[in-house]
């Protein structure tokens, strides 16, 4: 069995590597100039690997072996099936159903990158429509906006549920109660586990939220003008409501003055100073914003071993891009170091939340006071003046989160539980819940398809929740052993660049045991943020 498996992964490891990166760079060329040629090869690289992955004889296999693990000696070996299977149980589709499902996926993203929304006969980038809802104190424009913000929801609506059905069809087909619950299996996560935590969150957050947001309220209708009772989605400066921004009057002001290009400049100083750098993945990113270009955020390993690892971006010179830049570029570290000495199949992160733990870790700093006094040269007393307010923000910006994710987690379960349902409904029903939302009157419209990780990332939001209170544990754990935070702290880079040595050796949830000494918890978290208004 030894030689049949290492047979088979050499033979694995020379079809699948070439045509990882292939797929990457169309995906990369797709998101950068929304040129249809990329869709097409995308679709058929995409098809090319989902065939190969659901191939019966393949998987077959993989699930003998799978069967008989416990005679694996080999430890990477062991983890290299056992991922190949949970892989493989996911992917398990008719070529009709491969085809159909990359076309509508690749229809779908592209509808995103291509879409800008109109207010008063004008086409508005997502940056656009942002400063809208930042900046402005007329309540018909912000509503205007923030409808904008929607519109991509009704063009995707019908594609998405088709998608929805095949990947249901295929779950239950493989013995699953749906694609929700088969995807949280195959990302090694407990669905019981996963909505317990929830709950838990739920209880830690409504009181301390439900408080802050009441403030937020108050200071919304002051802005506009209008009662308390009053303030509607669009009062808000993010269109889902998903965080909670600084007033720019404490945070964007200190970039006044700076150059272009300084969140470039000040990524690169942050993680030199503890000993990580990014810079060859600087020099492959594509970081500001042009037409035809992705308007959101990403990272991207193209070929991690040869350090070409991507990150785009569309940067302006605010607090909000300077915490998305050092996100991504937390993720950007993570491939880059997690590569070394390990077979190709345990390269990369252990998980999708470990890495948004790192990132989160490095987002977080953009919205620190020492990161604002020491790397982008804010007033050290106008800092400390404001700190308090910092500090409060940085918590309903967290606590704001926590509540968004729920939601999301929650109208994704139903989704794929009754995609039939009303779900517009549920949306706002949802929002109501957990974001104290007020449903605009007579709304019907799916604003829940305008969040586009339903269609392009599906199953994915909880590993952001998962992520932070990892990132916290981290975070305590690193000021445990070297006496201080992250920043200007060579010995924390070290210790990260042990977590990222292990690749994905290890399941994501003893990898953190590993790490910290502990399991995961949300104590560490909730002793940061879980906090009312000081």
């Amino acid at each position: 069995m030894q030689k049949e498996i290492k047979k088979f992964l050499i033979d694995e490891e020379k079809f699948s590597r070439p045509l990882w990166k292939a797929l990457a760079l169309a995906w990369w060329g797709k998101e950068t100039t929304s040129q249809k040629n990329y869709d097409e090869i995308s679709q058929v690289l995409s098809e090319t690997m989902e065939k190969r992955v659901a191939d019966k004889e393949r998987f077959e296999k993989i699930r003998g072996w799978y069967s008989e693990i416990e005679k694996i000696e080999d430890s990477d070996t062991k983890r290299i099936i056992e991922t190949l299977y949970l892989s493989a149980i996911g992917s398990q589709k008719t070529d009709k159903e491969i085809s159909e499902s990359v076309k509508l996926g690749l229809e779908i993203s592209s509808d995103y990158v291509k879409h800008r929304g109109v207010v008063d006969g004008e086409k508005k980038s997502s940056n656009d429509l942002s400063d809208i809802l930042k900046q402005s104190s007329d309540n018909s424009l912000s509503k205007k906006a923030w409808e904008a913000t929607k519109t991509i929801g009704e063009k995707v609506e019908g594609k998405l549920l088709d998608l929805v059905e095949i990947r249901n069809s295929c779950a239950k087909r493989m013995g699953f109660k749906n694609y929700y619950s088969m995807r949280l299996i195959t990302q090694e996560i407990d669905e019981g586990f996963l909505f317990n935590l929830l709950d838990e969150l739920d209880s830690l957050t409504r009181a301390p939220f439900t408080e802050h947001k009441r403030r937020y309220d108050k200071e919304r209708a002051e802005k506009y003008g209008i009662e308390e009772n009053k303030v509607m989605p669009w009062n808000y400066e993010n269109p889902f409501f998903q965080s909670v921004p600084f007033d720019t009057s404490i945070g964007d002001k200190w970039f006044e003055g700076k150059k272009e290009n300084c969140l470039e400049k000040l990524a690169i100083e942050t993680f030199d100073s503890c000993g990580l750098d990014i810079r060859s993945s600087i020099e492959k990113s594509d970081l500001y914003e042009r037409e035809g270009k992705s308007q959101h955020a990403f990272c991207l390993g193209v070929d991690d071993p040869n350090g070409d690892v991507r990150v785009l971006c569309n940067l302006r010179n605010n607090l909000t891009w300077g915490d998305t830049v050092l996100h991504e570029y937390g993720h950007a570290i993570y491939d880059l170091l997690s590569t070394d000495n390990l077979p190709w199949f345990l390269q990369g992160p252990a998980h999708i939340n470990s890495t948004e733990a790192i990132a989160m870790i490095f987002g977080r700093q953009a919205l620190s006071p020492d990161w604002l006094i020491d790397f982008l040269g804010a007033n050290k007393q106008e800092v400390k003046d404001a700190a308090p307010k910092l500090i409060n923000s940085q918590r309903f910006k967290m606590l704001a989160f926590s509540r968004w994710e729920q939601v999301m987690c929650r109208f994704e379960q139903e989704l794929y539980s009754n995609p039939k349902q009303d779900l517009n409904t549920l949306w706002w029903d949802l929002k109501e819940e957990y974001q104290c939302m007020k449903k605009p009157e007579k709304r019907n419209k799916p604003d829940w398809a305008a969040k586009n990780h339903i269609a392009t990332a599906p199953v994915y939001y909880h590993n952001y929740m998962l992520g932070e209170m990892t990132a916290s544990q981290l975070e305590h754990d690193i000021v445990k052993r070297t006496g201080k935070g992250l920043l200007n702290n060579k010995e924390a880079g070290t210790y990260l660049a042990n977590m990222f040595s292990f690749g994905s050796r290890l399941r994501w949830d003893l990898l953190v045991k590993e790490i910290t000494g502990e399991q995961l918890s949300a104590k560490c978290w909730a002793k940061d943020f879980a906090h009312g208004p000081e």
